[in-house]
C-alpha cells in the first residue's frame, strides 16, 4: 500500500466497520427471541466471530497487506464458552470494549464508534439477561 494513502484508507476502513457495527443491536435482539439454545449457538457463534474480526480490522493498516484473522485458540474458546444468551451478550460486549480501546480520537467516526459498546450494553440490559 502507498504510505501517502494509508491515513485515508484506514479512515475509510473504520467508516465501513463502524457502519457494520450498527447492526450488532439488531443481531442481539434477533438472538434474544430465539428459545432453542442450539439454534442460538448456530446463529450466535458466526456473528460473534464476524464481530471479533471487525474489531481486529478496525484501525488496522495491516489489513491492506494481507489477511487479518482471529487466532484459532480464541475461536475455539468462543465456541466452547458460548452456551447461553448471557454468554453471547458478554462476548459481544467484551469485543465492543476491545474495539473501543482502538478508536483514534482523530478519526471522523470516533464518537459514533465509541457509542457502540454503550448501545450493546443497553440492548443487553433491555433483554433482562443482565444480572
Amino acid at each position: 500500500m502507498y504510505e501517502e494513502n494509508s491515513v485515508n484508507a484506514v479512515q475509510c476502513l473504520n467508516d465501513m466497520v463502524t457502519n457494520a457495527l450498527t447492526h450488532a443491536d439488531d443481531c442481539l435482539k434477533y438472538l434474544s427471541v430465539l428459545r432453542d439454545l442450539a439454534i442460538v449457538q448456530v446463529f450466535a457463534i458466526p456473528w460473534i466471530l464476524e464481530f471479533g474480526t471487525l474489531a481486529m480490522c478496525y484501525n488496522n493498516v495491516q489489513i491492506f497487506g494481507g489477511a487479518v484473522k482471529m487466532r484459532r485458540g480464541l475461536t475455539a474458546k468462543i465456541i466452547v464458552r458460548t452456551k447461553t444468551m448471557s454468554d453471547v451478550y458478554v462476548v459481544f460486549y467484551d469485543i465492543a470494549y476491545m474495539l473501543k480501546s482502538k478508536v483514534d480520537d482523530n478519526d471522523p467516526n470516533a464518537s459514533k464508534t465509541k457509542g457502540r459498546p454503550e448501545s450493546i450494553l443497553k440492548t443487553f440490559k433491555d433483554s433482562g439477561t443482565l444480572k
